[in-house]
């Protein structure tokens, strides 16, 4: 409750949530209402001249360059909407800290801060590189051939990929969760406690595997949170805009295109709103939780370097006065 409370009262966080959320792979989410996605037999005639001389072992030129191109195009997502991400994630995590009562300091968020927590969520990600390595290559041949030799083709292409691989996807998608969870602790390491990337990514790691409870029930809830905030703009959204073509392909004019048209883009901002509300509702509910077990940890009162702890009456965390009573305004419990 009081993530939501900390979101509802900072709507400006919401806008830096979206432009995390979008350039870290979200604005596909969005693409989906408007852009037709292939048919399998679409999908098996575009590929099928590339594919199948690589099948029995030639390299045809144009597959070497879709393959260069694919790659060139992710590692630039990868590095330019990383760090996109990094800036908003920084700028979230520095504002729910302040709010904190009383407020927790960090760092100062500039550029050296926003590369260490890219660098930082690149390393949590290590284990999904050896998922992929592990799970891509069963995926790729179920794919290649239901595209080519599909048993049947009422069920979708992608329901299909699933059912004949269910553990490649399941640990694709289990350790890309997981990383995220890793790579968002790690974040929180480096901009409240200053780690350096490697040693916040360990801790997080570490946080995960001692409460795997904890940290699982916060991965699902904060996820299912973003999915209820999405889902429905996007499902509106994508019906205004069947309604959008259908006066389209019907001819109609520019009066009947006008209502269809401006219910499409209200609805459109409508599910960007939402989405930046749940995006920063994830990262508000991340940090409280993350300085939550912070201050109740064995190094909460102390420092985390030493791991001693500051002597006073009844464990004070602030320095006491003469006498070994607390400072003013400080308490605590026996």
């Amino acid at each position: 409750m009081s993530a939501v409370l900390s979101t509802l009262e900072r709507p400006a966080g919401w806008a830096i949530a979206l432009a995390g959320f979008l350039a870290r792979g979200g604005v596909i989410v969005f693409l989906l209402p408007i852009v037709t996605i292939p048919t399998p037999a679409g999908i098996q005639a575009r590929l099928s001249p590339l594919l199948v001389p690589f099948a029995f072992g030639e390299v045809a030129p144009g597959f070497v360059l879709l393959v260069a191109g694919l790659a060139s195009v992710a590692l630039a997502w990868i590095v330019v909407g990383g760090l996109v991400g990094a800036w908003s994630e920084v700028q979230l995590v520095r504002d729910a800290a302040a709010q904190q009562e009383p407020p927790v300091s960090t760092s100062a968020g500039g550029p050296r801060v926003v590369l260490e927590v890219l660098a930082a969520r690149l390393l949590a990600h290590v284990p999904l590189g050896a998922a992929l390595a592990w799970g891509a290559a069963r995926i790729v041949d179920v794919t290649y051939a239901e595209l080519t030799t599909p048993f049947e083709v009422v069920t979708p292409l992608a329901v299909r990929i699933v059912a004949a691989a269910p553990d490649a996807v399941a640990a694709v998608v289990g350790t890309w969760l997981l990383g995220e969870a890793a790579g968002g602790l790690a974040a929180r390491e480096i901009i409240v406690d200053r780690r350096d990337p490697l040693a916040a990514v360990v801790t997080g790691w570490f946080r995960i595997v001692r409460r795997p409870v904890s940290a699982l029930a916060t991965i699902g809830s904060t996820s299912l949170a973003l999915v209820v905030t999405i889902a429905p703009g996007l499902v509106a959204a994508g019906a205004a805009w069947s309604w959008v073509r259908t006066v389209l392909f019907d001819a109609g004019n520019p009066a009947e295109l006008a209502v269809p048209l401006a219910v499409f883009v209200a609805l459109w901002l409508g599910a960007l709103a939402l989405t930046g509300f749940g995006a920063a509702l994830r990262s508000n509910a991340w940090t409280i939780e993350w300085l939550r077990r912070r201050q109740t940890g064995p190094l909460a009162d102390g420092d985390r370097t030493t791991g001693t702890r500051p002597v006073g009456t009844i464990g004070d965390g602030e320095p006491t006065q003469q006498g070994g009573w607390p400072s003013p305004g400080a308490s605590d419990t026996v």
